[in-house]
């Protein structure tokens, strides 16, 4: 006999979906009494549609029927955005939790708008890789005569405009990159597994704190130490795991309360994390994540050439970024530049 297994589980938009609808009943739940069957019961059954329609949906085998239901998620999602606007207005609902849904449900809809996308036939004119300019027509015979001519000079110089095009693409993609990091930290805080984390965005690469709510010993980043790279510090002695990016055990030694300087620039690996332990205690993990995609060229690596140095925090339950610039002071928002210092090309990424 076969179990049924609800896979729908491991989907982030639905562990989203399911944080929203948590924080939904816990502000509802204050509505004044005449509003529960109102305004209340309609919240709740908005955000409680989102979980089934996206769980459904999940489970169906067929292209239309998954996409159906994930719209339907998508429009109930809706729902409860208009709700909790007039809710707050209506003054039944704090700045602040209004903020904290506003957040929630922000997350949700670009998660579920990516399971959208995901499940549509690339062929659809209905996706977005297929959407066209509703003015745009076809070439005349004349246009397309000189439209060969441009690319007949052009072609000239093709060799160097495809050399800037790979080299500006190379930063996009540590943008990219740094993007799609902060964004995976968010989830894994909204799914609970950290209780708050701190990514360090340093020149080479970047350094990730993940701080459990169990975590009962300091393990800490020091980015003013060891020359041209940096250390971490523990207080206490004990056993010191290094781990790869599979999470594989590279090496434990045995350490005494001090010290050790990570040389980072020369390792062959993309990803490594250190974590103390001393009998059943455990400290934070801190991850070392090299953003130089290009490793043989390890001596002129991309770089983030401004505003390196600075940090963003993100603390559970709704994932909410406190941003610090390189001198450690709030910030509103963070602007990098990223640069290849071989083919110096760059790109530039806001956070905010």
């Amino acid at each position: 006999m076969s179990t049924y297994k609800g896979t729908f589980r491991k989907l982030i938009a639905w562990q989203a979906a399911k944080v929203l609808t948590k924080e939904i009943y816990r502000i509802t739940n204050k509505f004044p009494s005449d509003e529960k069957y109102g305004l209340s019961s309609q919240m709740k059954r908005a955000s409680i549609s989102i979980m089934s329609n996206i769980a459904e949906g999940n489970q169906r085998t067929g292209r239309k029927d998954t996409l159906n239901f994930f719209n339907i998620a998508f429009s109930s999602l809706t729902e409860v955005d208009c709700q909790s606007e007039i809710a707050f207005e209506l003054d039944y609902i704090s700045k602040k939790d209004y903020d904290i849904l506003t957040e929630l449900i922000n997350k949700a809809g670009y998660l579920i708008f990516r399971l959208v996308e995901s499940k549509r036939d690339p062929d659809s004119p209905k996706s977005h890789k297929n959407q066209k300019n509703p003015n745009e027509r076809g070439f005349t015979l004349v246009e397309l005569l000189i439209a060969v001519a441009i690319i007949a000079v052009l072609s000239v110089s093709s060799v160097v405009g495809f050399a800037y095009l790979g080299d500006m693409l190379k930063a996009r993609e540590v943008t990219g990159f740094i993007t799609d990091t902060i964004q995976q930290q968010e989830l894994k805080i909204l799914r609970g597994e950290f209780e708050e984390t701190i990514i360090h965005l340093l020149p080479n690469y970047l350094v990730i704190e993940e701080i459990d709510a169990e975590s009962s010993i300091d393990l800490n980043f020091n980015k003013t130490a060891c020359d041209d790279d940096y250390q971490i510090d523990f207080d206490m002695g004990g056993n010191l795991t290094q781990r790869d990016e599979e999470g594989a055990i590279i090496r434990i030694e045995s350490v005494i309360p001090l010290s050790k300087c990570v040389y980072f620039k020369e390792a062959d690996d993309i990803e490594w994390s250190y974590q103390l332990t001393i009998g059943n205690q455990f400290s934070n993990t801190i991850r070392f994540v090299h953003f130089n995609l290009q490793r043989e060229n390890l001596n002129n690596p991309i770089a983030i050439t401004e505003g390196d140095g600075s940090s963003i925090r993100i603390k559970a339950p709704y994932a909410k970024k406190t941003l610090y610039s390189p001198a450690g002071s709030l910030a509103g928002w963070l602007d990098l530049t990223v640069t290849d210092q071989e083919g110096g090309s760059t790109d530039t990424l806001t956070i905010r």
